[in-house]
């Protein structure tokens, strides 16, 4: 299971008290989470940056830390006692915008 926590982009953890990912690993599951960046750091878009970017984009940086998150645990994850064709990719209330965005930009994450 991949999770993307919420918190409005502005805040939050993969390590969040309420992501209880020990209980669902003593039922089997390989329980993945992680972090990305947020507020100006993970959205801010500016004209200059757009120039800049090889996407011809800006203010998408958290997005594409969720992305490449996912890549590294599609290529890693039978490491672990995953099985890379079947990641589930859960999205707290507050990502599920991302969760659609993620699913519009797939180019980006299957490489």
């Amino acid at each position: 299971m991949f999770w993307i926590f919420g918190g409005a982009y502005t805040e939050g953890a993969g390590s969040s008290p309420h992501t209880d990912g020990e209980a669902l690993a003593r039922q089997g599951a390989v329980v993945v989470t992680f972090n990305y960046r947020l507020g100006p750091f993970g959205f801010f878009s500016h004209p200059e940056l757009t120039n800049e970017s090889g996407h011809n984009a800006s203010g998408n940086q958290g997005l594409m830390d969720a992305i490449a998150a996912l890549r590294w645990v599609q290529t890693n994850i039978a490491a672990f006692g995953g099985d890379p064709r079947n990641v589930l990719k859960l999205y707290s209330a507050d990502s599920d915008e991302e969760a659609t965005r993620a699913s519009c930009m797939r180019r980006f994450w299957r490489g």
